[in-house]
């Protein structure tokens, strides 16, 4: 009875479950892990297909992520892009190993894709002049100090130009932002 409750968990979970080898090898996922990466069906990849390549956007990150989580033991979460559809999915990701000694890689994923663009559009409005879309003064500063502090470093040059309108005010004031 207890089996078939956690293979019911697994099959109807809203969420992407998965078992990888050590060298990304998908070995079994559960139904949520296909529908949210687009990934074909388990059937459909070889013995030697790597889902990290096929299905994310960076998958030096996310190798990262699964290296950090065999080299120390300890889980490691983060935000991932996926390649097919400009989609985001958030993955938890920990280690197993079974009685062969083997070590494979557990993981869940979750559709963050709304999230992330909510995020971006906070993000632009925060940082950017809703008139112009320019930087505002403060993402401008921001972004000084970063091109200075690289250049003292890297040895990077760049240049800053600074204009200023006469009686520009005035064009706002008397015939409005649209016309300035």
């Amino acid at each position: 009875v207890l089996e078939q409750r956690f293979r019911s968990i697994f099959e109807d979970s809203s969420v992407g479950i998965f078992l990888l080898r050590n060298q990304h090898q998908l070995i079994t996922a559960n139904p949520a892990f296909f529908r949210l990466t687009g990934c074909p069906d388990l059937a459909d990849l070889t013995t030697d297909d790597d889902v990290v390549a096929r299905l994310f956007a960076q998958p030096e990150q996310v190798r990262e992520l699964l290296f950090d989580v065999v080299a120390t033991g300890e889980s490691q979460a983060g935000d991932l892009h996926l390649i097919m559809g400009d989609r985001w999915l958030h993955g938890v990701f920990s280690t197993t190993c079974p009685e062969d000694d083997s070590v494979l890689i557990e993981g869940v994923v979750y559709d963050i894709t709304e999230r992330r663009y909510a995020e971006h559009t906070t993000r632009q409005l925060a940082e950017h002049d809703q008139l112009t879309g320019l930087l505002n003064r403060h993402s401008c500063e921001q972004r000084l100090e970063e091109l200075l502090s690289a250049s003292r470093t890297g040895g990077d040059c760049f240049g800053v130009l600074c204009l200023d309108l006469d009686r520009f005010k005035f064009i706002n004031d008397t015939y409005g932002h649209d016309s300035g």
